[in-house]
């Protein structure tokens, strides 16, 4: 640690914990009556919350800017900002830095950099709890306050690069899902010839793709040509392998192994050398889908990996499919198997359900345009991903060596140029 002013100390010295507590039951709802309240991780984004019930006897409140922090179960430790006033449940807990906004950051250096000992502190094997004298008793070095804000100042660039990335991943899905929907789902292109209309939004060419009339099917009126069919005139579905837990390392070794509770973070924490023959290689860009809980399909943006058993992949069985298309496809036959088997005493799918998967087959032409346009879509997609993985290693990297104080800000600012 440097000795120009800098000093050892606790989180306590420069922060404020607040702690949450869950309003009465019977002051929650879903209608947007009173405040918004939050009641752990299930409601964090990448970076802001999106809350699902309101409160109207809040019992305790978070500011906007604030650090939320899980304290409770598997999830200890998942962190989010608060971009308004939340009522807070048992929880979580909100952390402000004594000088402000600016200096938010920093605060949550330091927690980062002593996460894996707050954890460890944590009381609770089944369910661990971090209490508020644990947080604030958490110690670490303490810069001069100038040092603190431009340390944050350092982070916040980082954090806001690695967020536009996500926001400019969020945008560039919702424009290929709006587009599969406008073709495969609403038949725009269709109705628009049926009413002598040109269809919008494509060229002369594309437009002659499609026909200007609808026939029944088993799954409703379909436009005339195209066909109902299995899932596997889509899609081939290869199923993950069950790896020995005996051979499993959290050191970088071999393939990083894809569980399904990997999905949401798309970061594997293990790897695997075991030279499994029923191994199955996932690529970015791969849609994968976990078979226990919930079913949602993953367009996989992680490094490459091996399948754990209990994942899927499916994989276009035809050049002229996308991978976002098949992904699109799939995701309300996977919404429905949730919500049919909600209730069962253990919620799973199998290649039962899988096989009764009807969907609809377009022409291979429209499917070929489709996938002209969304491949670009997805290819941009990868690139903010694999930009963000740089990033947050860097920052990774970076995070003990700036809040030690090993190396200073004009440092890393330079380390960065070289990469924003």
């Amino acid at each position: 640690m440097r000795s120009d002013n800098w000093r050892y100390g606790e989180l306590g010295s420069y922060s404020i914990v607040e702690m949450g507590q869950s309003p009465p039951g019977s002051s929650c709802n879903a209608e947007q009556r009173g405040m918004p309240l939050l009641n752990g991780p299930t409601e964090f984004g990448s970076k802001y919350p999106t809350p699902k019930q309101w409160t109207t006897e809040p019992k305790r409140i978070c500011r906007p800017g604030d650090l939320l922090f899980c304290v409770r179960g598997s999830t200890t430790g998942r962190m989010n900002w608060a971009d308004q006033t939340y009522a807070i449940g048992r929880g979580l807990a909100a952390i402000r830095h004594v000088e402000g906004a600016e200096y938010q950051h920093f605060l949550k250096g330091a927690i980062d950099a002593g996460l894996e000992g707050l954890l460890q502190m944590a009381t609770g094997s089944t369910f661990p709890n971090v209490s508020k004298p644990q947080i604030l008793s958490l110690r670490s070095p303490i810069p001069p306050v100038p040092e603190q804000r431009s340390i944050a100042a350092t982070l916040s660039c980082l954090d806001d690069k690695i967020e536009l990335n996500n926001r400019m991943n969020k945008t560039l899905e919702e424009m290929a899902q709006a587009l599969f929907k406008s073709w495969f789902v609403d038949f725009d292109p269709v109705k628009a010839k049926m009413e002598g209309r040109e269809p919008t939004g494509m060229d002369a060419e594309t437009a002659t793709l499609f026909p200007d009339e609808f026939e029944d099917s088993e799954l409703g009126q379909i436009p005339k040509g195209w066909r109902v069919g299995s899932i596997y005139d889509i899609a081939e579905v290869l199923y993950g392998a069950p790896y020995k837990s005996t051979l499993f390392t959290s050191r970088p070794e071999g393939y990083p192994l894809i569980r399904i509770r990997d999905l949401k973070t798309l970061s594997p924490q293990f790897f695997t050398n075991e030279d499994h023959p029923r191994r199955v290689l996932v690529n970015p860009g791969d849609i994968i889908v976990g078979m226990d809980a919930e079913f949602v399909p993953c367009v996989w943006m992680g490094k490459v990996g091996v399948l754990n058993q209990r994942v899927c992949k499916f994989v276009p069985r035809n050049p002229f499919t996308s991978h976002l298309m098949l992904y699109f496809l799939i995701m309300p036959h996977m919404a429905y198997l949730q919500h049919a088997k909600v209730g069962t005493t253990v919620s799973h799918f199998g290649k039962g359900d899988v096989d009764r998967i009807r969907t609809i087959v377009p022409k291979a032409d429209i499917q070929a345009c489709y996938s002209k346009l969304s491949d670009n879509i997805l290819q941009s997609m990868l690139v903010c991903k694999a930009t963000n993985i740089a990033l947050k290693e860097i920052r990774d990297t970076l995070l003990p060596k700036l809040m030690s104080g090993e190396i200073r800000v004009p440092e890393a600012e330079d380390i960065l140029e070289e990469v924003l």
